[in-house]
């Protein structure tokens, strides 16, 4: 039902919340959390089937570039070894990952433009929090391709961060 909301898109561009693949990947952040804080019971690791990789990439069609950003609070939920696969499992889909690291991706549209996306998160390294580290690269990605793409995904969680008012957030104080 989203392909519709998609067509004629050069480019689409997701946030990859959450690691792909199936069980074989066993180090997960909740059981790691459960040995260090055994009484924590706010816990989620965000996991889907190696399937949604290639679902995600027939959002666009042959020549929409599908751009899957890794930067976030969930892309480890399965440890390293499962980050690792879910990259590995979206490239092999077709889509473009960025956020993984600070090589910008870059897109090639059906028009020939080449942009390049970066991926950036409070978890993330460089995070959002190192602004100029993220200055110098956006701005090492801008001279060199001249298009950029910036994704940033932060923000609070809980009951308490719900809503913003009428007033200026501060993210992380």
């Amino acid at each position: 039902p989203l392909v519709p909301l998609f067509a004629g898109a050069d480019i689409v561009l997701f946030n990859a919340e959450g690691a792909f693949g199936d069980d074989s990947v066993t180090d997960d952040k909740c059981t790691v959390r459960a040995r260090h804080r055994p009484k924590s019971t706010h816990c989620f690791a965000l996991r889907q089937p190696a399937s949604a990789a290639t679902a995600l990439r027939k959002l666009g069609d042959s020549a929409t570039v599908v751009i899957a950003n890794v930067a976030n609070n969930h892309a480890h939920d399965a440890g390293d070894d499962g980050f690792l696969h879910s990259v590995h499992l979206l490239r092999s889909a077709g889509l473009l990952v960025t956020g993984a690291d600070t090589i910008p991706s870059l897109a090639v549209t059906k028009r020939g433009d080449t942009i390049a996306v970066l991926g950036f998160s409070a978890w993330s390294s460089p995070g959002v929090n190192d602004l100029s580290a993220v200055q110098r690269l956006v701005a090492g990605a801008h001279a060199r391709y001249g298009r950029v793409i910036v994704t940033a995904h932060m923000g609070a969680e809980g009951a308490s961060a719900q809503r913003v008012r009428d007033s200026t957030e501060h993210y992380v104080g």
